[in-house]
């Protein structure tokens, strides 16, 4: 049990109150002004004075900002529905995604099925390490959209990568 006299309490309260302050303090940034006195000619000082203040007042075009919130919400609403009916995680879906455009090349007639893809592949075109690759395809094989053969892994279900596709360009 912890006892502690009117002086010390009113001390814990402030030192309390400080360390929140601290902590919930926004960084700087370089935006504030500099300390110093304008007529100051630290180095420091110099170095602030130079420093380009982002110009926050420029003119922004709401109706633009609103076309590509509604994109993202639409895009987002549907990455969600994806992760949701197919019970995996979304970086399942990047390397998913992946696998059908290393899987699929572009020809007049529509995406032609070309070879099997190799962990190291998926690996090396998504910037992932392959032991990560290699646990989300098996998850993914588990889960019945991809396949494994001898030679690496396929997109099994075309129709679910070729919606998540559109999504993804939409």
């Amino acid at each position: 049990m912890l006892i502690l006299n009117a002086k010390s309490a009113v001390r814990t309260a402030e030192d309390a109150r400080r360390r929140s302050e601290a902590h919930h303090a926004l960084p700087d940034h370089g935006l504030r002004a500099p300390s110093r006195s304008p007529g100051s000619s630290s180095k420091a000082g110099a170095r602030m004075a130079k420093k380009k203040v982002p110009n926050w007042s420029s003119p922004v075009d709401m109706g633009e900002l609103h076309r590509l919130a509604t994109e993202q919400q639409r895009l987002f609403r549907n990455l969600v529905q994806f992760k949701t009916e197919y019970d995996i995680e979304l970086n399942d879906l990047f390397i998913f995604l992946g696998l059908g455009l290393l899987n699929y090349e572009r020809s007049n007639a529509g995406p032609v099925p070309v070879q099997p893809v190799g962990i190291s592949s998926v690996s090396e075109f998504l910037a992932m390490p392959k032991e990560t690759v290699r646990r989300k395809l098996s998850r993914l094989e588990k889960k019945g959209l991809v396949t494994k053969t001898a030679y690496g892994f396929l997109v099994k279900e075309t129709e679910v990568w070729k919606s998540l596709a559109q999504t993804m360009n939409a």
